[in-house]
């Protein structure tokens, strides 16, 4: 008789070839990227670091992960194109943030407001906001001073308020202490470090991308690439390009529905980018939502273009003089154009590893054992029975 014994090891024997098989993953699979596509579809900005800007505006929500410098307006909106519906507030600054701007809280894309409600968020100490944005909620770990609040708003200061400090209608709770201010900054402490940790997972995993018999190709025109986007059941498309063959002048080419489209553009130090992006068979304004642009390997980019869809960009200060629509995410930033919604709505894109044939090979060996084995104790559990 065979042993319910040996029948175990037969199993035992396969789920160890299963999990001792060298699984090769055709990209480097990181679960918190998932997460990062996510707050790329909310964020309209990210900088990991220390951001400035001077008189300009982001349509769409933004979180900075070291000090804010600017005079810029948040939340303007959208009336044709918005982003993802979430609890995030409209601004958030982890360190210090002196705002010359205003909170707003315009269209999200004609649906809904981009605040829900519009809200700040700061870690530090905070100088110069005014809350244009009524029933708005701000809060700041440090002190405050000369804020103009509006109707309806709540302000919680862990710290002290001065200077010109305006309520108009809004309530204020101040000197809140480290009671207040400690688990705001651990939270968005541990915010930044997660969003990096998960932004950079998503750059890796987009850069390894590998497409056997790839249908997506890219020609060069008379002045730079165009991008031929194939109909495929992938659903999406990819593009590998060096960043000195853009050439000053890009277009898109679809065969097909819009699909999301990851583009990993390579090269290191700084790039200037300088291409006009001009109609193919679709306006590239309609593609802001849909492409993913990866610069792999930069760590400066000067943006000197207009540019449409989402900038990942994660180990690069971003110099930002044209408008930019899409999704911007930069090791930090320099802003003296806008930055419009249109934040990445695409799907899922990302790929979990999957074994080499090989591996497939020595895992159909061991549930073959598995098989055998069962087979051989029926047909002796048969003959005992005869007999």
């Amino acid at each position: 008789m065979v042993s319910r014994f040996a029948t175990t090891s037969a199993v035992a024997v396969s789920l160890a070839l299963l999990a001792t098989a060298p699984a090769h993953a055709v990209v480097a699979f990181d679960s918190s990227a998932a997460g990062a596509l996510q707050a790329m579809r909310e964020l309209n900005l990210m900088v990991f670091n220390d951001y400035s800007s001077s008189g300009q505006e982001v349509e769409g929500k933004t979180f900075i992960g070291g000090n804010a410098n600017s005079n810029a307006n948040w939340g303007i909106g959208n009336g044709s194109q918005g982003g993802a519906v979430s609890s995030r507030p409209t601004l958030t600054v982890v360190g210090n943030a002196n705002l010359g701007g205003q909170l707003n809280n315009g269209s999200n894309g004609g649906s809904g407001n981009v605040g829900t409600p519009a809200g700040v968020t700061v870690g530090g100490n905070l100088s110069n906001l005014n809350m244009n944005a009524q029933n708005a909620t701000l809060k700041v770990g440090g002190s405050a001073s000369n804020v103009n609040g509006s109707s309806g708003s709540t302000i919680q200061v862990g710290g002290a308020t001065s200077g010109n400090f305006n309520l108009n209608g809004a309530t204020l709770s101040a000197n809140l202490g480290p009671s207040f201010t400690q688990p705001l900054v651990n939270s968005l402490t541990a915010e930044r470090s997660a969003l990096i940790a998960g932004f950079t997972a998503l750059s890796s995993q987009l850069a390894a991308y590998e497409w056997e018999g790839n249908p997506n190709t890219i020609t060069q025109g008379g002045q730079g690439a165009i991008f031929n986007v194939a109909d495929s059941s992938n659903g999406y498309a990819l593009f590998t390009i060096n960043a000195a063959d853009v050439g000053n002048q890009i277009a898109f080419n679809l065969v097909g529905p819009v699909q999301p489209i990851v583009i990993n553009v390579l090269g290191t130090g700084t790039i200037d980018w300088n291409a006009n992006a001009v109609t193919g068979t679709i306006n590239p304004r309609d593609l802001n939502p849909w492409i993913i642009w990866n610069f792999v390997e930069a760590t400066a980019i000067n943006f000197n273009r207009q540019f449409h869809g989402s900038v990942l960009a994660v180990n690069a200060a971003l110099n930002i003089t044209q408008v930019l629509e899409g999704s911007v995410i930069g090791k930090s930033a320099t802003q003296s154009a806008e930055i419009h919604l249109g934040t990445y709505a695409g799907g899922n894109i990302l790929m979990e590893p999957i074994p080499e044939p090989a591996s497939w090979a020595m895992m159909i060996a061991g549930f073959g054992l598995v098989g055998a084995t069962m087979r051989r104790r029926r047909v002796i559990r048969s003959v005992v029975a005869a007999a």
